[in-house]
């Protein structure tokens, strides 16, 4: 089908225009505007549905969303419906996401509509209105491993059963109850984090986590498109709003976790702590 595909757009644009007739190859193209349209349609639905990526599924509801002839002749001639090629496309996002622990940004919001000034009766999708669903900063910026362990994602942790039951121990005390892992990378600390989660996802621990959950913090994600200083300190003041922290004597290892923060996010951190 793709190279069908790939036959079915030379036949409609035409198999190179001058730049490619006087060196017979197809490099420097430059994008016309209807692709560009289509590209810039992609981020604004990546973005609207709070994705922090552009997919092939983006950019399928973007070449939908621009309603182009040749576009429209190309996929007639593959025999492909366009809504039906849009709602797998926002399927696919949305399993995309899922994957991952988060729930998509005004998915739900994202409708198909018979378009008023087309006569031929064929929808479109209803663009995410500006005023967008308020959403935790926990939900945005972390992943909940206690979901994805429910969903199957997350692998059975093998030989690791000694150290979630010590977590689970200390966990559960009345106080001094922050356990703390330490090693080199890609000793199994993670893995902890994760067998945990399946536990609690499986039901097999004491009363007092049942019901808990696990959130993995994406710190790359918090940092991903915080072009100004202030935007970061925002989704750093949010984050503590939902969730305190408590240190006794490790704010030493606070100061060497956050030591390539600016000096304003550290402060900012360090006066919410609770020692």
């Amino acid at each position: 089908r793709i190279e069908r595909a790939r036959e079915a757009c030379r036949a409609a644009v035409g198999k190179g225009g001058p730049a490619q007739a006087a060196t017979g190859l197809a490099t420097d193209v430059p994008f016309s505007g209807a692709s560009k349209r289509v590209f810039v349609a992609a981020v604004e639905f990546s973005r609207n549905m709070g994705c922090n990526f552009i997919s092939p599924d983006h950019i399928a509801l973007g070449l939908f969303d621009l309603d182009d002839p040749t576009t429209n002749s190309i996929l007639k001639s593959l025999g492909v419906v366009p809504t039906q090629l849009a709602k797998q496309a926002l399927t696919r996002v949305k399993g995309e996401l899922a994957k991952d622990g988060r729930e998509p940004l005004g998915l739900s919001s994202f409708k198909l509509r018979d378009k008023s000034t087309a006569g031929n009766g064929r929808t479109a999708i209803a663009k995410y209105s500006n005023k967008k669903k308020e959403k935790s900063a926990l939900a945005q910026f972390c992943i909940d491993l206690t979901m994805r362990a429910s969903g199957g994602f997350i692998d059975p942790v093998i030989g690791r059963t000694k150290e979630i039951e010590r977590v689970v121990q200390i966990i559960c005390r009345r106080t001094k109850n922050n356990p703390i892992l330490l090693g080199e990378a890609g000793v199994g600390k993670t893995a902890i984090a994760e067998g945990l989660a399946l536990k609690i996802a499986n039901g097999d621990v004491p009363i007092f986590l049942v019901g808990k959950r696990i959130l993995s913090l994406d710190v790359a994600l918090l940092m991903a498109g915080a072009k100004e200083r202030g935007e970061l300190e925002a989704r750093v003041t949010s984050l503590i709003r939902e969730m305190m922290l408590f240190f006794l004597s490790t704010r030493f290892i606070l100061l060497l976790a956050l030591e390539l923060l600016e000096e304003e996010i550290r402060e900012l951190v360090l006066i919410s702590l609770i020692c």
